[in-house]
């Protein structure tokens, strides 16, 4: 007998197999993505963290009352540190917000939306609050850096 094609039991056992794979792999991959993004936000988080504490840094040890953020000046004040390290973020270093590409990484004042940073300036502290999924949970970060 000469066979040049499968039978349909055959192509029904090679689906209903994929179906099976698909079904147990979808959820790890969910998973695996979910982390990436967790870690991205809480890297982008320690990212603006260090260059708001170096901008500080910066305008401690020079005196001056202006500090440059690729080729813009901002104010070395709590409220100039915090626009000049938002631009920097969003603009130079290239951060996305891994939850949602369309938005920027980081902002100024306001409440952070899922993968973002918003870096306020609250009596002379630079604030630097993120917000991540875990486990389909919320959750945030905070830190500050005195001026």
């Amino acid at each position: 007998m000469n066979r040049q094609s499968f039978t349909l039991i055959e192509l029904l056992i090679v689906v209903a197999i994929i179906g099976i794979l698909s079904a147990v792999f979808m959820p790890m991959y969910q998973g695996y993505m979910s982390s990436a993004k967790s870690g991205t936000v809480i890297a982008n988080h320690n990212s603006v963290k260090l260059i708001a504490t170096e901008a500080v840094n910066i305008c401690r040890e020079s005196g001056s009352k202006q500090i440059d953020f690729a080729g813009k000046s901002f104010e070395c004040n709590p409220s100039g540190i915090t626009k000049g390290v938002v631009f920097y973020a969003n603009n130079v270093s290239g951060f996305k917000n891994p939850h949602n590409s369309s938005r920027e990484c980081c902002k100024v004042k306001g409440f952070p939306e899922v993968g973002q940073s918003i870096i306020s300036e609250i009596d002379g502290l630079i604030t630097i609050t993120s917000k991540y999924l875990k486990d389909g949970v919320s959750k945030y970060l905070l830190d500050t850096v005195k001026l």
